[in-house]
């Protein structure tokens, strides 16, 4: 077991990392209701063990399953939330817990953000996407006309609660797409943990107990690190976006035919070839970062991917200024760089690189 603490100006709270729930109630520290948010196909693995230590806790226990994927991220959604909290007398000195991968940490904690203005919120995630990046740092949104998270709040939880475990049910994609989350913390921060994927890539890809606790701490070590310095996304922070500018415009624009991780891997490409182009980065770079991101086996053909969509998606991104898209562009591994794209012509250029490659 480990334990990691997110240390913010206003308060703390920690991350637990092991391999049961049976110690959820040690950090619960509210007993009124919970309303537990899952996944509908985690609910059906897991539900009645992660009930087996909640109801222990808790008053009371009800459980609000969703069913899976990027559409239930919406505001139908979460007026649906709302009227379950309303229909079992959920108030302010009540709890909210997600439990599933990054969709469903997005969606219960916007809503725990809203109701009431905000009642207490717990992430248990039980995707290695959401284990090691979605659950930390208070990020909570939903999606709307197919934008992805334009409509949300920071809302920190009380308490991240991994079992990593749980992971075993993952299908393969999942773990697949989780591993390109993991590579862009290495890219962005650290030259010792890309290393360490490289030279473990099948382990981690297997899911091998005997490295899970320790890439999920080290992991959530690089991102709370981050958070610590800049919790409101206004500075230090916008490199966790490395891959994702291109990524969810890409995702958005393919009404999510591909996982969030191929997308941002191909993100992850075109900032490179930016890079490359400006004159901020070796080609050499570009082939060892495509290297093991085909290892991994995430990277796609986009050939039917309509270029006008992209675009729209893009200018619609949160990260745009006056026009101009920011992009987050590696240096060398463990340093990139935030940079303001104002020639629009690079970005054609570098997308048409991407859609007519053949991976």
């Amino acid at each position: 077991m480990k334990e990691l603490k997110v240390n913010l100006k206003e308060y703390s709270y920690p991350i637990v990392i092991t391999e049961d729930f049976s110690l959820i109630s040690k950090y619960a520290h509210n007993k009124n209701k919970c309303v537990i948010v899952a996944d509908r196909n985690v609910e059906m693995l897991h539900i009645v063990e992660l009930k087996e230590a909640v109801n222990k806790h808790f008053k009371e226990v009800f459980v609000y399953a969703v069913e899976p994927g990027e559409k239930s991220k919406s505001l139908d959604m979460t007026q649906r939330l709302y009227t379950f909290f309303i229909e079992h007398k959920i108030c302010r000195h009540d709890v909210v817990m997600s439990f599933g991968g990054g969709v469903i940490g997005d969606l219960a904690g916007f809503a725990a953000a809203t109701y009431m203005r905000g009642i207490q919120l717990i992430h248990v995630p039980t995707s290695l996407l959401a284990q090691v990046d979605s659950s930390i740092g208070g990020k909570t949104a939903v999606n709307l006309n197919q934008t992805k998270n334009i409509i949300g709040a920071f809302y920190q939880p009380t308490l991240v609660y991994s079992n990593y475990k749980v992971l075993k049910t993952l299908p393969k994609e999942e773990v697949k797409n989780a591993t390109v989350e993991i590579l862009v913390h290495a890219i962005i921060k650290d030259a010792e943990l890309f290393r360490y994927i490289e030279d473990n890539l099948d382990k981690i890809l297997n899911l091998e107990p005997d490295i899970m606790e320790v890439l999920i701490a080290w992991n959530c070590d690089i991102k709370k690190s981050v958070i610590e310095r800049d919790e409101k996304d206004l500075g230090e922070r916008a490199i966790l976006n490395f891959g994702h500018t291109f990524g969810h415009a890409i995702e958005s624009a393919m009404d999510y035919k591909y996982k969030h991780g191929e997308c941002v891997a191909l993100g992850i490409m075109g900032a490179c070839y930016i890079s490359e182009k400006l004159g901020l980065c070796e080609g050499s770079l570009t082939i060892r970062i495509k290297n093991i991101l085909k290892r991994i086996g995430v990277l796609n053909n986009i050939q039917d991917c309509d270029q006008e969509r992209v675009y729209y998606f893009l200018l619609h991104d949160k990260k745009v200024n006056c026009g101009n898209i920011n992009f987050v562009l590696p240096i060398q591994i463990g340093e990139v760089v935030k940079h303001e794209i104002k020639d629009l012509s690079l970005i054609t250029d570098v997308f048409e690189k991407l859609k007519n490659q053949k991976w």
